[in-house]
């Protein structure tokens, strides 16, 4: 994941200051509910399941609110993290807890990097500072430790003291590290797991959208690569690509994704049983989603249908599977028990068209229709199956009624 560098401008520093002064004080009874991860993998602050639908570089106080308007939950800025190159290009402690504050105050939650310089010089004294500064502040989520350590030839040794450094000084927010092209690079990972086993939670970041290529497939690859290389338990997150040429600006060589495809490697993440999505970014580099009107209108949208979807998401895993889905490799799904409701969630991975058959699991039976979530629109189930051709790289969010 490219990453921009990051330069402290003093009217960023006043901008963060004033909002700090500005921000409502929260109530000593309000700061830092403890943030755990469950036996089903779900993300809880304080007890309570929580979907993360995240956007990174979300760099300055005046982005929050643009990032909460277009539905985002969770938020990430780069003003903490600096260079690893060079000392003292993080932003000071005061300054990321004004931005946590702000934050607060517009019901958001942060996933915090930590100053790169401390971390690959392995100064613990100064990473214990900062994480006993603003480990007690509520708007924090969890410690981001490293962006693409591997990527960024960063040994495995060095995010691992960061992560003995957090866990010792802030046990109450779990740590998640991005780890890029793990597919490619999975025999490297099989011989040497440490980069995988570090973090509590692993995230992906595929980018498969470019000028010269469509296919949307390497999302799905990625993350079965990820839940291969990590196992059963550890939580997956995603990062969806909304950045690339069009309208926000160059991108980094990618192409800035339609609708039909942003939407269509958000579902594939979810049926792949990510517990949290993110998507990069808000500003980066050159990159801006703000001057893109197609590009916050599709962001928008897919917060819109994750929001709706969040208390499935959320909800146990079945004891068995509720539907029995016909094999179909250019196919991937998932279904989901919420309510008396089972939601079946439909991917077409090709760019052709494709045919989605499924039947309820042994003793079970499917209603008379089926109502297509975001589509307004029912099907009918005949001879006790739903059927139904999906378009080239086509989604589809089936409701039934569990009997």
């Amino acid at each position: 994941m490219p990453r921009p560098s990051i330069r402290s401008h003093s009217a960023v520093r006043l901008l963060l200051l004033s909002a700090a002064a500005a921000a409502p004080a929260f109530a000593a009874d309000q700061a830092a509910p403890k943030v755990t991860l469950d036996d089903q993998q779900r993300l809880c602050i304080g007890g309570e399941p929580f979907f993360p639908i995240g956007i990174y570089s979300v760099r300055e106080v005046g982005q929050l609110a643009a990032a909460k308007d277009l539905g985002f939950n969770t938020v990430h800025t780069y003003q903490g993290e600096g260079s690893k190159e060079k000392d003292g290009s993080a932003s000071p402690i005061q300054e990321i807890r004004a931005y946590l504050d702000a934050a607060h105050a517009l019901g958001l939650k942060v996933f915090l990097g930590l100053p790169r310089y401390q971390v690959v010089n392995k100064d613990a004294k100064a990473l214990a500072e900062r994480i006993d500064a603003l480990k007690d502040h509520p708007a924090l989520l969890v410690w981001y430790l490293f962006d693409e350590p591997d990527h960024q030839k960063v040994p495995p040794a060095i995010v691992q003291h960061c992560a003995e450094v957090v866990r010792k000084h802030d046990p109450n927010h779990p740590s998640v590290e991005v780890l890029c092209l793990m597919y490619e690079r999975r025999a490297e990972h099989i011989k040497n797991p440490a980069y995988v086993n570090l973090p509590d939670i692993l995230m992906a970041d595929p980018y498969p959208r470019t000028p010269a290529n469509a296919d949307l497939g390497p999302v799905t690859r990625e993350l079965d690569a990820a839940r291969q290389l990590a196992g059963p338990k550890k939580p997956l997150w995603n990062v969806l690509q909304l950045h690339g040429k069009g309208p926000g600006g160059t991108g980094y060589g990618l192409l800035e994704p339609t609708w039909p495809e942003l939407r269509n490697m958000a579902y594939q993440s979810l049926a792949a049983g990510v517990k949290g999505l993110t998507a990069f970014a808000y500003h980066a580099g050159e990159f801006k989603l703000y001057q893109s009107p197609e590009g916050l209108k599709n962001a928008k949208r897919l917060t819109e249908e994750l929001r709706v979807l969040a208390p499935a998401l959320l909800a146990d895993a079945p004891a068995k599977a509720p539907l029995a889905v016909d094999k179909n490799d250019a196919l991937r799904w998932r279904a989901f028990v919420q309510g008396g409701k089972c939601y079946l969630l439909a991917v077409n991975l090709s760019r052709a068209k494709t045919k989605l058959g499924a039947a309820a699991a042994e003793g079970g039976k499917l209603p008379a229709e089926a109502k297509l979530l975001f589509d307004n629109r029912t099907l009918a189930i005949k001879d006790g199956k739903l059927s139904e051709e999906l378009e080239p790289q086509g989604v589809r969010v089936y409701e039934l009624a569990a009997e």
